[in-house]
């Protein structure tokens, strides 16, 4: 009996197709086996296909996408919508297989930047598919035309449009390139941001002839440059301002002055944009920039002053042209406050003691403004100048000077300063140190003998300033007529000159001494005579026997007439026997 054996084959599928062998024992047999794909409408895999590529300029970029479709479909390509013809776009390849579609470009610039879609299509129906291609390169130049404006003598403005392409990426800054035409070649003027179109080009030299370029800059380089074709001179089309007129200082502190002036007669044809202050130390050479005032005033402070010192201002007009001459200097001030009560330093103000000749100095250092009257009294008496006094203020000392100095100008020295924010006091001794004066009168005789005279006198009544510590006592004998000195050291007020001579005339003069000298002499006004200032009695009258007994006898007798100046002390009684 025949076997038959059956192979089935189910879900056939492409990979199935081929050649079937079948052996048994030694009976074996074989077929082909064809599969035929079925019709289906294209699809495209686009999982790992980008939304968007980019691309270098001169690079090659290739557009691959895989599809699945039965039978083959026709493929065409298309370029922000415009079909690309193969032999008339040149620079476009393309090509399809069984599984997939491809568009190449050996070397893509920035036309082949667009939108580009893939069709397919088959008897099954169609499908499409689009993505975006950038080409970026450097800019296109700058878009003209060129514009120079604002022409100065050392500074110009120089504006441009945009370049039409970008070249696919943000213009990151512009260069702009000067070339002064009298020398030849290009220099850097200065650049700007992507965002700017106009560049303010400074530091010209003034009377030359200057071109200028300007290039886009991406991150893939420099655009060609946009030139303009005409030079420009630098030039001002109006002048600097003429000088201002000469600040007056109206007001002060210690840290600032306010100032006013006038505007330049002449504003050069363009209105003056600000002024500016400058100030210097008085005696210095250099100006330093103070401040910057608004072109429509013509008055303002200048600050950062330091206090106590002495300044001088000046005024700058400045336009669109530059600055104008320097005005005359302001007169000097010092940074110091506007209205101050006087205060007087008063340990600068010290008493003071000087000798009988020499010079007295009183110094008041005092601050105060404005500045303030000035009177020196001593005790209760105005302190006036004469051949002996002066007196001088300068803003910052009061002085007070006597030369050839007395003991009449010892005392309390008061000086007072006022203004209109108040009054100061302040006071000081003076002590003049001279010889004493001359010791008071009367020189009276006390007593008197015919060898000696006893003398008194009063003290004087100023000793100088320092204690009596001697009186000098000199006799003259007017028979020789020099003085001379009687004593050695004497402190009290009396004193017994001895050693004289009897009947002679004597002047007599006393001097008080101190350590600064001897005073004047006090001189007796009548000279004296040296003698005993009595003589002696009368003769009594002839004794009398009133009463006698065998051995006494009682006496008496009339008084002398004269006693001799001197009142009689007791008599002498003698006796003798009466010869026989």
């Amino acid at each position: 009996e025949r076997t038959k054996y059956r192979l089935t084959l189910k879900s056939v599928g492409l990979h199935d197709a081929g050649e079937i062998s079948f052996q048994c024992v030694d009976v074996k047999d074989s077929c082909k086996l064809t599969v035929k794909e079925c019709d289906k409408p294209p699809r495209m895999d686009t999982s790992r296909i980008p939304k968007s590529i980019t691309v270098k300029a001169g690079r090659p970029f290739e557009i691959e996408i895989p599809f699945e479709a039965y039978p083959i479909p026709t493929m065409s390509w298309a370029k922000d919508g415009k079909n690309l013809t193969p032999g008339v776009d040149s620079q476009y390849q393309t090509a399809i297989d069984q599984k997939r579609c491809t568009l190449n470009v050996e070397k893509a610039k920035r036309d082949d930047t667009g939108k580009y879609e893939l069709k397919l299509r088959n008897p099954k129906g169609d499908t499409k598919f689009a993505l975006d291609v950038t080409v970026i390169d450097r800019p296109g130049k700058p878009e003209g035309p060129m514009k120079v404006s604002d022409v100065t003598k050392e500074s110009c403005t120089v504006s441009w449009r945009p370049p039409l392409d970008n070249g696919g990426c943000p213009i990151e800054k512009y260069i702009v390139e000067k070339q002064d035409v009298g020398r030849g070649g290009w220099t850097p003027a200065g650049d700007v941001n992507g965002d700017a179109t106009s560049i303010n080009v400074t530091k010209l030299s003034p009377g030359k002839e200057y071109l200028f370029r300007v290039r886009a800059v991406n991150k893939e380089g420099e655009s060609d440059p946009l030139e303009n074709n005409i030079a420009i001179l630098a030039k001002n089309p109006f002048d600097e301002p003429s000088v201002p007129g000469k600040p007056d200082v109206s007001d002060w502190d210690k840290d600032h002055v306010d100032l006013e002036w006038q505007p330049p007669a002449e504003d050069g044809g363009a209105p003056v944009e600000k002024y500016v202050i400058e100030r210097r130390e008085k005696g210095r050479e250099s100006w330093q920039k103070g401040a910057e005032i608004d072109g429509q005033q013509c008055r303002g402070a200048c600050g950062g002053l330091t206090e106590d010192k002495e300044y001088e201002f000046r005024v700058v007009a400045v336009n669109k042209a530059g600055p104008s001459e320097p005005s005359e200097p302001s007169r000097a001030v010092i940074a110091k406050p506007r209205f101050l009560k006087p205060r007087i330093n008063k340990v600068g103000l010290k008493s003071v003691t000087v000798k009988q000749g020499q010079t007295i100095t009183l110094e008041a250092p005092y601050t105060a403004e404005p500045l303030p009257t000035m009177t020196w009294q001593r005790e209760t008496t105005d302190v006036t100048p004469d051949d002996r006094t002066q007196i001088t203020q300068t803003n910052k000392l009061a002085k007070l000077v006597i030369t050839k100095a007395v003991r009449a100008d010892t005392g309390r020295y008061v000086i007072r300063l006022v203004n209109s924010s108040g009054t100061e006091i302040a006071d000081c001794e003076v002590i003049v140190l001279a010889p004493p004066s001359r010791p008071q009168k009367p020189l009276a005789v006390k007593a008197i003998t015919k060898s000696s005279v006893t003398l008194e006198w009063g003290p004087p009544l100023d000793n100088g300033g320092k204690e009596i510590t001697n009186y000098v006592v000199e006799k003259r004998d007017r028979k020789t007529g020099d003085w001379v000195r009687c004593n050695d050291l004497i402190t009290g007020t009396q004193i017994t000159v001895t050693k004289l001579k009897e009947g002679h005339e004597y002047d007599f003069r006393v001097m008080a001494e101190n350590i600064n000298g001897i005073s004047e002499p006090l001189v007796i006004e009548t000279p004296v005579l040296i003698k005993n200032p009595f003589t002696e009695p009368g003769q009594s009258g002839t004794p009398q026997c009133v009463e006698r007994d065998r051995d006494r006898i009682e006496l008496k007798w009339n008084p002398p007439k004269s006693d001799g100046g001197n009142p009689i002390k007791g008599y002498q009684i003698e006796r003798r026997e009466k010869a026989a």
